[in-house]
């Protein structure tokens, strides 16, 4: 199973969107699991989950350089 999360401020944007690709997900029967976080959690996260995709929410592209240099 693929892994997609999600990050932004508070994870209340992201949240819908991670919710409308999982539907789409399941609809097409793939296997995803898409989620949502709050930027806060990234690192935790992506230690504990190792997801295959993390993509952010506009808010905290200011953040992006850091992250990836993680």
């Amino acid at each position: 199973m693929k892994k997609i999360y999600l990050f932004c401020t508070f994870g209340m944007s992201t949240s819908i969107l991670a919710s409308k690709m999982q539907n789409v997900a399941t609809q097409n029967k793939l296997p995803i699991e898409v989620k949502a976080f709050t930027v806060g959690q990234i690192e935790e996260i992506v230690a504990q989950e190792h997801p295959d995709v993390i993509l952010l929410g506009p808010q905290v592209k200011h953040e992006m350089a850091t992250i990836q240099a993680k």
